[in-house]
């Protein structure tokens, strides 16, 4: 017996006796159809002697058995023939049995880049794979394999597809990433790797809008801007005092603003003028406070007189 990647060669005696001691032995060799390797033999004898031997040799080119999966056996089988040289001949079966060894698959292997986007993502491909060993060039299929963002299958064939949700929650540029290991029939494994880069999404944030009336007296107003963001900090930033053309304005991280102005008394009557600010989440997303001033009537402040004439013959 030989071992595919191990020993390649066997030996062994065949054991034969001849009563006329006169005879001189050959022995030939033919060889089955399909065998692999090859057997030789010789003759051992002594002169006058009854008995003798045919030693024998096996072997095979390793390359030729590559193909053997592991357990995986093949017979070869030999007839060698013993002459006496008289007439007489003998005939003897030699069997050799070859069992085959792993070969490692020899496997490709992906890497794939996703961007988020706000739609489900996905992505497939096909590995490659080569196995000399018989039968075993296929892959173990997988169906829904669970990574952490998404869900893995393969085919026999290796062919290989990749399904994720939109995963708005990925800061831009953050880079995250599910792997996934792929055997062969025999055992050998290669991975899919897929990385998901997250974008921003922009935050979700309300404006405001404050209408105030001109007095004799200072102006202010103020509110609550909302903010909403799947990926990024919920805040804003802050603000302390910016200049309008008609007042200033102040906001803090959790989005409560204020407006102050002085009186403007010289707004006319129904004369309408305004202050807009702009505001920014700390994704940079941007909205707006805008705060109109409606002028009214400021009475206007007349000086009187009062004067005194004494009666004469004149006009």
């Amino acid at each position: 017996a030989v071992t595919e990647n191990g020993t390649l060669s066997s030996t062994g005696t065949i054991a034969f006796n001849d009563v006329d001691l006169i005879d001189s032995h050959t022995v030939s060799v033919a060889s089955a159809e399909g065998n692999l390797g090859g057997l030789t033999a010789s003759v051992s004898e002594k002169a006058g002697a009854a008995n003798g031997s045919v030693s024998w040799s096996y072997s095979v080119d390793d390359a030729a058995v590559q193909y053997l999966a592991a357990g995986e056996t093949k017979t070869e089988t030999f007839t060698v023939t013993l002459d006496d040289g008289n007439g007489g001949t003998v005939d003897q079966t030699v069997s050799v049995v070859i069992t085959g060894t792993n070969d490692a698959a020899v496997l490709g292997s992906a890497t794939i880049s996703l961007t988020e986007a706000d739609t489900a993502l996905s992505t497939s491909g096909t590995l490659t794979i080569s196995d000399i060993d018989h039968g075993e060039a296929h892959f173990v299929a997988q169906n829904g394999t669970a990574g952490q963002y998404g869900s893995f299958s393969v085919d026999a064939d290796g062919a290989w597809s990749y399904q994720a949700g939109a995963h708005n929650e990925l800061a831009a540029n953050q880079v995250v990433s599910d792997s996934f290991t792929v055997a062969a029939a025999d055992g050998t494994t290669t991975s899919v790797t897929v990385t998901l880069t997250g974008t921003n999404d922009a935050a979700v944030l309300s404006s405001a809008t404050a209408a105030l009336t001109e007095t004799n007296a200072a102006l202010s107003a103020s509110g609550q801007l909302t903010i909403s963001d799947v990926d990024s900090a919920a805040t804003f930033v802050a603000q302390s005092g910016t200049a309008g053309q008609y007042g200033s304005f102040s906001v803090d991280a959790n989005g409560a603003w204020s407006y102050q102005a002085g009186a403007h008394n010289e707004l006319a009557a129904n004369q309408v003028v305004s202050d807009s600010f702009t505001v920014a989440a700390a994704d940079g997303t941007t909205t707006s406070v805008t705060v109109t001033l409606t002028g009214t009537n400021d009475a206007a402040v007349l000086s009187s007189a009062t004067a005194a004439l004494t009666e004469t013959n004149a006009a």
